[in-house]
């Protein structure tokens, strides 16, 4: 007989005027679009997307024989401005600005939560970790991630980052849905999460341990891919089982560890864990080739960069250069398999406050029923 839970409501977190109210003026795009008209590019606002880390600004050619030359103004404009002056990808504009917002706002991880869209899709394994720069809310489903990388200089938020994902999904999935083992060599990050019901190990804090329960995590792969195909089933969602999530906190203490046994171990999992529901969230703030290899990127397609400490370390996360440009404070680039282009997001913020009442929540109200 399977436990019952009851997942917690967001009345457990700190009320939303705890973190205070920011009330910023920005630019005016017209203002924009007549200094831009001085300057030899005649054209007018076409509207402005106000997302928490960025301003994106549209506008309307006046004269639209124009055109063929707007890439060299705009080239012009991006070295002056110190900005990102782009054509527009859709037919709202024919361009738009992009810049830094002259002070960020802050999302409380609370106000991520009540989001209507995040609250219409009931998937348990679903997040809703930030808003993207059309100020759109950034739902991730872990099911069809199917393995996630997070990376980020210190100071960068990937640290508030991991929480904000761990969080959301305690909010939506109960142990019934999933089970975490984690890994924390730091021994700090992680702690929170110490005697959660979702968890189906200790926690692991250091490289003898990890090892450990990466293999066995290896041994219930094997043992899941047996029992499905005596069932004749091609994916885990068409068994009772629950997924399980493997949450690695600084991969790269854990990879200079014990490298020889551990990058075989973690590429197994990325190639065949999705069909057997194991999937790996990998965090580190040191994202060099060593570290990340080329075979493990390859097999984990989601990834978060936050802002990094130099161009290569954006190489070895998206591929390309301009991570090394985000403003830091959960300012990142979110790439996912179905979509070609990266998303500029502004991840959510919880604060320990936080994470310790959704800790709280589940080790001591969350569990109705026993086996």
């Amino acid at each position: 007989m399977p436990a019952y839970y009851q997942a917690p409501s967001s009345r457990i977190l700190q009320p939303l005027t705890a973190y205070g109210s920011e009330t910023v003026t920005i630019p005016s795009a017209d203002d924009i679009a007549a200094t831009l008209t001085a300057w030899g590019l005649p054209c007018a606002s076409a509207g402005v997307d106000a997302a928490p880390q960025v301003l994106t600004y549209y506008f309307n050619l006046l004269n639209v024989k124009q055109r063929p030359q707007v890439r060299r103004h705009l080239a012009a404009l991006s070295a002056v401005l110190h900005c990102r002056v782009t054509e527009a990808e859709t037919t709202r504009a024919h361009f738009a600005l992009s810049a830094p917002r002259p002070e960020r706002v802050t999302i409380p991880f609370r106000a991520a939560l009540q989001n209507k869209d995040y609250n219409i899709n009931r998937a348990p394994l679903t997040a809703c970790i930030g808003y993207d720069s059309e100020n759109m809310p950034v739902l991730l489903d872990i099911t069809k991630a199917p393995h996630l990388l997070i990376a980020g200089a210190t100071g960068s938020g990937k640290s508030v980052c991991l929480n904000t994902l761990i969080n959301s999904l305690l909010f939506r999935a109960t142990p019934n849905d999933m089970r975490l083992l984690m890994v924390d060599t730091k021994r700090v990050e992680l702690s929170a999460y110490e005697n959660l019901p979702h968890l189906y190990a200790p926690i692991a804090k250091d490289g003898t341990e990890a090892v450990k329960i990466v293999r066995e995590l290896v041994r219930i792969l094997r043992e899941r891919q047996a029992m499905m195909e005596s069932r004749g089933v091609v994916d885990i969602s068409q068994t009772e089982y629950p997924r399980i999530l493997l949450v690695i906190d600084e991969l790269a203490d854990l990879v200079l560890m014990c490298k020889d046994e551990m990058n075989p171990l973690l590429i197994t999992l990325a190639q065949l864990g999705r069909a057997a529901g194991i999937h790996l969230i990998l965090a580190t703030q040191r994202p060099t080739v060593d570290v990340v290899t080329g075979l493990l990127k390859a097999n984990v397609p989601c990834r978060i960069a936050l802002q990094t400490a130099s161009i290569r370390d954006s190489m070895t996360i998206l591929d390309h250069k301009g991570a090394e440009r985000l403003t830091g404070k959960g300012d990142a680039l979110l790439k996912t398999p179905d979509r070609v282009e990266e998303r500029r997001i502004q991840i959510a913020y919880i604060n320990r406050t936080d994470i310790d009442s959704v800790a709280a929540w589940w080790k001591n109200n969350g569990v109705i029923q026993g086996n």
